[in-house]
């Protein structure tokens, strides 16, 4: 009598986690976005960041996708301002590449902003020596202390050149709506930093704003072992 009570409990255990296992698998599904730059671009990356064979087309940097070879550089825009057009819906974060010319440690000169469609906002004061820094290992910004910030690419024939990937976690309020925008500003100078975009890809991979297919296997496996646990309570 006692070991069938355990029984049954586990079992009732079993059921309740093929149930969770089941609901989570029919919605959980990463979907990373790469943003074509190339219409906003006004410079190559070879000529950015002097590199004769910079990656190009799409390419894997730090575990994420980017579609490379087209740069903004703020210092070619007469008013150091970017508006890319995002419009995807749910996206909980934003993967960067940004680096400068001429870093500066200073705070407040330079930004990313956030735009939603029915008015979510949000604004990212990046940093010099913390969230980004300079391309080339010199006299200038050589840190990135951010821990969501990472290095993910040094020139082969120059190992003084490099580019990072910043990681930006959007609030809750785009969850549920469209990230229409994203807005890049630089407030620096010549010879007192300049930032350039070298790709930009959203994650829109919430379960609850983006529902997605899952394998037909994996729901089939998952009632199968929910029938069999329910047969078993009910004898």
């Amino acid at each position: 009598m006692f070991n069938s009570l355990i029984e049954k409990k586990q079992m009732n255990k079993n059921f309740m986690i093929g149930i969770a296992s089941v609901c989570m698998a029919s919605n959980v599904q990463a979907n990373l976005v790469t943003i074509d730059i190339s219409s906003y671009a006004n410079s190559s990356l070879s000529n950015t960041i002097y590199d004769s064979s910079p990656p190009q087309g799409n390419q894997t940097l730090g575990g994420i996708s980017f579609l490379m070879g087209n740069v903004w550089n703020s210092s070619y825009n007469t008013d150091h301002t970017v508006s890319i057009a995002i419009n995807k819906f749910g996206v909980n974060k934003v993967y960067s590449l940004i680096n400068t010319w001429w870093g500066t440690t200073d705070s407040n000169k330079a930004y990313v902003d956030f735009l939603g469609t029915n008015g979510a906002y949000y604004s990212l004061n990046l940093i010099g020596g913390y969230d980004i820094r300079d391309y080339n290992q010199s006299s200038y910004t050589n840190t990135i202390n951010s821990p969501n910030t990472v290095n993910v690419y040094v020139q082969p024939e120059n190992s003084s050149h490099r580019l990072d990937m910043q990681s930006i976690d959007l609030p809750d309020a785009f969850m549920s709506e469209t990230l229409e925008t994203i807005r890049f500003r630089d407030l620096g100078g010549a010879d007192y930093q300049r930032i350039f975009l070298t790709g930009l890809t959203v994650d829109v991979s919430d379960a609850n704003t983006i529902p997605l297919p899952t394998p037909a296997w994996l729901l089939l496996s998952g009632l199968a072992g929910l029938l069999v646990n329910l047969r078993k309570l009910t004898t």
